[in-house]
Parts: C-alpha cells; structure tokens; sequence
C-alpha cells in the first residue's frame, strides 16, 4: 500500500494494472480495502484497479468528526487527483460502499462510465428490516446481539462505526442525488440474510425478502440497469464468489460502448 496526505490526513491506497478504464473499489462497512484483493487479481490484466481506506478503516487516518457521504466523495475525489487516476471509472461499492458509489457516479457522470453495486446499503434498510430480528432472549449469540442492536438503534449514534458515519445524513444525501441517465449499471444481490447462521430460520425468509425488495429499488437508477443474484453468497460476495465479480465488471465494460 501506497499513501497520501489530504487536509493534512493521510489515506492509505493502491493502484495495480493497466488499460483505458480505472475501476475504483469502494469497500463496506467495518471492512479495508484487501478484501477486494482476489477480484483485484482477475480485474489487473484488462484494466486499471485504485482500491484505499477511507479514513478510520486499515492504515488511513482517523475519522476526526462525524462523516458523511458526501465528506467521502470530495476524499475520493482528491485522492485520485493527488494519485494521478484518471477515468473514465467504473465505480464499484459494497455494501456502504455502495452509497459513495452511486454519490461519486452521481457526482462526476462525464469522468464515471459505469457503477456495479455489490449488496448495497438501502437508506430504508435499517426501519424496513430493524423491527423483522427476533426478541432478545438470554441465550442469544453475541453475533445475534450485536446486529440487532445495531439495525435497530446503533446505526444513529456516528460514534458506534470507526469511520464515524452519519447515517442519517447519508441518507439525505442518497436521497437528493439525481439517477444516473443511460448510465450502465448493474446490480449485484446475494443470499446475505439466508446465509446467517445465527438469525432464526423462521425469519430468515422474510428478512431476505425484505432485503431483495430494497435492492431492487436500485435498478430505477438508470434506463441501462441490471441484475445479478448471487445464489449461495453471504454479503461479502468478493470472499464468496470474486469470479462473479469480476466477470461482472469485465462483462458491463465490454457490453457497453461507453
């Protein structure tokens, strides 16, 4: 890993490969920028990779104030300024990710080409999927304990996540932004709910049904939308199933003239 020092904090980054299109990697919450490092490898020998750690995530800089979508943009943005990462891009988010995905798409739609969206936050998922997890019981796992909370409060306080994020004006932010015109985008959605072992069977369906509902709602985000389900992956579909990934990447790339 590279770095570089904006307003005095510093990002940690890393460039790989060559080609006309730079593909940037946005990851999810409480996650560093390796865990892109297996679609990395089957991104490199076609295209130009840029993946970093956004301030309170691996060795970037802490996070000084509560943060917010558009706080991460502008870093995005001097980062591949400072870097030297010229588009076009294709933009890639996980997850949170997801969120300065389509920020950024929204944002520079004359350098960005192009969004994939890998089990995207939705700025409904916490009132819409909060209240579906089961009662407390003594007995709970910790992992159980700790997603409940905060799906169902946690996600307000900035203090609870490294980065110190905002979430509710991430979600004014999502909630402003234009949609994305004849923009390719493609939409990517696992089994994540069904694939947690400690949520209750009998809920399982119908968070997953919940969650499929929302992710849906991305594909009104351009006229040149698609989807992919991911069957059999957890959220972290780039340590499940990177191949699909990356195929999906290369594939919008080749499928479209830009």
């Amino acid at each position: 890993m590279q770095s570089a020092t904006i307003n005095g904090q510093t990002f940690t980054y890393h460039k790989s490969g060559a080609g006309k299109y730079a593909v940037i990697l946005e990851t999810g919450l409480g996650a560093e920028s390796d865990e892109w490092g297996s679609v990395e490898q089957l991104l490199t020998g076609s295209v130009r990779v840029f993946r970093y750690d956004r301030l309170g995530r691996g060795g970037s800089g802490a996070a000084k104030d509560a943060r917010a979508t558009d706080d991460m943009v502008a870093d995005l943005r001097k980062l591949l300024t400072v870097t030297q990462t010229e588009g076009p891009y294709v933009i890639v988010g996980h997850s949170f990710g997801g969120f300065i995905a389509h920020a950024f798409a929204a944002s520079f739609p004359l350098d960005t080409v192009g969004m994939v969206l890998i089990e995207s936050i939705h700025r409904t998922q916490f009132l819409a999927i909060g209240p579906l997890f089961p009662a407390p019981r003594a007995d709970d796992p910790p992992a159980l304990q700790s997603m409940r909370a905060f799906w169902q409060d946690g996600w307000r306080d900035p203090e609870k996540t490294a980065e110190r994020i905002d979430f509710e004006r991430c979600f004014r932010v999502e909630a402003s932004l234009a949609t994305l015109g004849a923009m390719p985008v493609l939409v990517i959605t696992s089994d994540s709910f069904l694939m947690l072992p400690f949520i209750p069977s009998a809920i399982k369906g119908k968070m997953q049904e919940q969650w499929r509902t929302l992710q849906n709602d991305f594909l009104s985000l351009s006229s040149r939308s698609s989807q992919i389900i991911a069957h059999g992956a957890g959220h972290f579909v780039q340590r499940d199933d990177p191949d699909l990934i990356g195929d999906c990447v290369l594939s919008l790339i080749r499928t479209h003239t830009f």
